[in-house]
């Protein structure tokens, strides 16, 4: 009966993750995938049949596998994660070897004696993209800001040159910049102000 029970509550949890719309991912108590929903299988790159059986491990950044074999074996040791319900941002490994990131949630629960964890993840890639965005476009207003109070508060031209060729940096993707002036009298350009 112990053992009917134990399959019965893997089937259940089976047809859960496999109707999900997030990426799920049930890993045994020695870091084993069990099952990998059709969400994580377009997450990753990689069919079930690929990752079953393998090492949860497979699908990190190899600069995160120790932590990751680490805080696993303390939670089979205590029966418990201290991971589990919270919410955190970490990097993925897709099948052709990119790195992403994602936002995994972990909860645990056992069959019978045996302890497992699914993890919910979602890529995040175009959420950080976004907010790179922003950060940019933020950075990009403080900098017209500073070039108007710089031209505002001062006549000098060369200060208000170097400043403006400081802060287009942030505004234009060239990485040298120079400010030429007409000289009325002659017709030519010079330059007065360079960078990089």
């Amino acid at each position: 009966p112990l053992r009917s029970t134990a399959m019965m509550e893997r089937a259940r949890a089976t047809t859960v993750i496999s109707n999900a719309v997030d990426g799920m991912i049930t890993i045994n108590e020695h870091g084993l995938v069990e099952s990998f929903n059709p969400a994580a299988e377009a997450i990753f790159g990689c069919r079930k049949e690929e990752i079953a059986g393998m090492p949860l491990t497979s699908l990190i950044p190899e600069r995160y596998r120790e932590a990751h074999r680490d805080r696993l074996e303390a939670a089979r040791v205590r029966g418990r994660s201290d991971i589990v319900g919270k919410t955190l941002e970490l990097h993925g490994l897709r099948k052709n070897g990119g790195e992403f990131p994602l936002e995994l949630t972990f909860s645990s629960w056992k069959a019978g004696k045996e302890l497992f964890f699914t993890a919910i993840i979602r890529d995040i890639s175009e959420r950080k993209r976004i907010e790179q965005e922003r950060e940019r476009n933020h950075a990009r207003q403080k900098a017209l800001q500073e070039i108007n109070e710089a031209i505002t508060s001062t006549l000098e031209l060369k200060s208000v040159l170097g400043l403006l060729l400081e802060k287009m940096d942030l505004i234009l993707p060239y990485a040298a910049g120079g400010v030429r002036l007409l000289d009325p009298t002659t017709g030519t350009l010079s330059y007065r102000a360079l960078r990089n």
